[in-house]
């Protein structure tokens, strides 16, 4: 139990906040047993199952997901290969949806997979209803500026490839 109440004071005190520290849902439960594992290092009690969960939150573009994604980036998360994979593409999805918090964790590494087309094998379909969405979003929600103006860019560029290689 000791533990449990050090958790939500270390993350107050490192400048990140607990939405609600009420675990009675399953995402308010996994939010807290991630914060748990970036405290103690230590991601061993999260499942694949958890992992999916965590992408697909933040695909969402909930503020409180998208700010985890530097610490889901570095240890203790970087031995899970395909989590890893996949959280530029959840971030991709978060930049429809929530394109202002979303574009404060692009960077050069980072642009072409996050301001990209996140799909594997998708329908032309899909890939316009995501780019004219993404791109709507950064137009008219994210404050305009040179990161916001390169991340269109490359979601262009990325538009002009899919219909080439359809």
């Amino acid at each position: 139990m000791r533990i449990i109440a050090v958790i939500p004071l270390l993350f107050i005190l490192s400048g990140c906040s607990i939405p609600n520290q009420d675990t009675s849902t399953p995402e308010k439960t996994l939010y807290t047993k991630i914060l748990h594992a970036i405290n103690v290092q230590d991601q061993n009690e999260l499942s694949d199952l958890e992992y999916d969960q965590i992408g697909e939150y933040i695909s969402e573009g909930g503020s409180h997901w998208v700010v985890l994604y530097p610490k889901l980036k570095s240890s203790p998360f970087l031995g899970e290969t395909s989590f890893q994979e996949g959280l530029n593409i959840a971030m991709a999805h978060a930049l429809a949806i929530n394109p202002s918090e979303t574009l404060q964790f692009v960077d050069k590494d980072n642009i072409n997979d996050i301001c990209g087309i996140p799909f594997i094998e998708p329908t032309d379909n899909e890939i316009y209803r995501y780019y004219l969405q993404t791109r709507t979003a950064i137009l008219t929600k994210a404050a305009e500026s040179q990161l916001s103006a390169k991340c269109l860019l490359q979601l262009d560029k990325a538009m002009e490839y899919s219909k080439v290689m359809n």
